[in-house]
């Protein structure tokens, strides 16, 4: 399963609640549920869960905004 398809699922499950989803992709990559095809960095499961996260929220590209509201998941 892909990072951002994962982060989708857990949104879905979870509602739009950074703790929880965060917490649930980490045990996801731990349990080697998403593909991190490198990981470079060096990152953790829990930072790169928190990446993820930011990386959905850049301004240039919110995509967790938008699938959120696409979805009908509130803040």
């Amino acid at each position: 399963m892909g990072q951002r398809e994962l982060m989708r699922k857990l949104l879905i499950q979870y509602g739009y609640d950074k703790q929880i989803v965060c917490a649930a992709y980490a045990q996801a990559a731990r349990d080697g549920l998403v593909s991190h095809d490198r990981n470079d960095s060096g990152y953790t499961p829990e930072g790169y869960a928190k990446q993820v996260w930011s990386d959905g929220h850049r301004p240039r590209e919110p995509w967790i905004p938008d699938f959120c509201r696409s979805q009908g998941i509130r803040k």
